[in-house]
């Protein structure tokens, strides 16, 4: 997730390295306005539709607790996933 919600400028992210804490220096701060955005608009494909529980889930900065770690998912299914979500939300 780290690697997703920073721009890190310099060498790239060791396994299981979070550089907002390893190198603070190296790291863009991402504006809170946008990153809470962008986590509302994802919530769906964690399951949570109600736009309720994603503006709660938001504001506890409860997210972070959902993430999953990147190489884990099964990206063979993303794309039939994805589709599904569009042709709901159409």
């Amino acid at each position: 997730m780290a690697c997703r919600q920073f721009n890190v400028f310099g060498k790239p992210c060791q396994e299981g390295e979070d550089p907002f804490y390893t190198r603070r220096e190296d790291v863009l701060d991402p504006v809170k306005k946008y990153v809470d955005q962008a986590f509302f608009i994802m919530l769906p494909f964690y399951g949570v539709e109600k736009e309720s529980e994603r503006i709660k889930i938001v504001k506890t900065g409860a997210f972070h607790k959902m993430a999953k770690e990147l190489h884990a998912f099964n990206w063979k299914s993303l794309a039939g996933k994805m589709h599904d979500f569009d042709m709901q939300n159409r």
